[in-house]
């Protein structure tokens, strides 16, 4: 009966022999152990982290190649006579993209065009901030 008894009792450091709060109460404390602090920079890491990866995707979307978004872009503004050259090798430019993606080519272009816009993104997201503190 002793060893049942202290096996349900909560995990909270109560080892005597009076009656277990249950662990409902445990969890209770738990949560209520998260500052709120810990809550707003966890909010935060995880939206840092939402803005970085949407960056990230946007500018490797506009690359000009295609099958990407920005092809279409720099079709809109080619002569109709080479727009479809372009077009005729979509599908080997798929397989140059994979090749240059998988030697590391296109690693310190992105990262420095998504370093820009990352940081263009913070300084508009700060700017109505700055009113309030001046």
């Amino acid at each position: 009966f002793c060893f049942f008894f202290f096996f349900f009792q909560a995990e909270d450091g109560i080892r005597d022999a009076q009656e277990s709060r249950g662990l409902g109460d445990v969890y209770k404390r738990q949560a209520n152990a998260y500052t709120q602090n810990q809550i707003f920079a966890w909010l935060f890491t995880f939206f840092m982290y939402y803005v970085i990866i949407n960056i990230g995707l946007a500018v490797f979307n506009l690359l000009p190649i295609p099958p990407l978004d920005g092809s279409r872009i720099v079709a809109a503004f080619l002569p109709d006579k080479y727009v479809y050259k372009y077009y005729q090798y979509e599908q080997l430019f798929m397989f140059v993209i994979l090749a240059l993606l998988l030697f590391g080519f296109f690693s310190a272009p992105l990262s420095f065009a998504q370093n820009k816009l990352y940081e263009f993104v913070v300084w508009l997201t700060q700017m109505p901030f700055y009113a309030i503190i001046k």
